[in-house]
């Protein structure tokens, strides 16, 4: 076993877990399109999102998930595969490959089990509305920022 594995399947599984929790509150907590408001720029909105992220390409049906559930487990595999491939691992590359991979589980498990992703943080400013999300967004979308950050501004190469 290689340098962190552990500690990348352990984070994959805490960024899993934590996501399915909230998914699993929303989905019983929340009414369709029902918004519960928490701050002055941020709901809780639940949304049964059948598209990729932002609510894109929601039409197409079963096939277009069965494509989606396909791309999202090739995209997922070749995560893992990268980490286990990694040359130099450093806790913050394992750390922000961990936070990818089980962002994309938790996206991928919703999509085979429940036909749909859930989202249910909606940000905005005034009338101005992010497209809603769910945690494994937000941890995947942190951690893709730090990974471009350190490929492309610092120069370390993460693969």
């Amino acid at each position: 076993m290689k340098r962190f594995d552990f500690f990348f399947f352990s984070i994959a599984l805490l960024v899993f877990i934590t996501d399915q929790v909230t998914k699993i509150w929303a989905l019983y907590r929340l009414a369709d399109c029902y918004s519960l408001k928490i701050l002055p720029f941020l709901n809780f909105t639940l949304v049964k999102n059948e598209g990729i992220a932002f609510g894109l390409f929601n039409e197409g049906g079963k096939f277009k998930n069965i494509l989606l559930i396909i791309i999202t487990s090739i995209a997922t595999l070749m995560l893992l595969y990268f980490h286990l491939r990694m040359k130099k691992s450093s806790l913050l590359k394992t750390f922000l490959l961990a936070l990818v991979f089980g962002g994309a589980i938790g996206n991928l498990y919703d999509r085979i089990f429940r036909g749909y992703v859930v989202d249910f943080i909606d940000v905005y400013i005034s009338n101005f509305h992010w497209p809603v999300f769910n945690l494994a967004d937000t941890y995947i979308t942190i951690a893709l920022i730090a990974i471009f950050y350190l490929q492309i501004i610092k120069k370390e190469h993460i693969f």
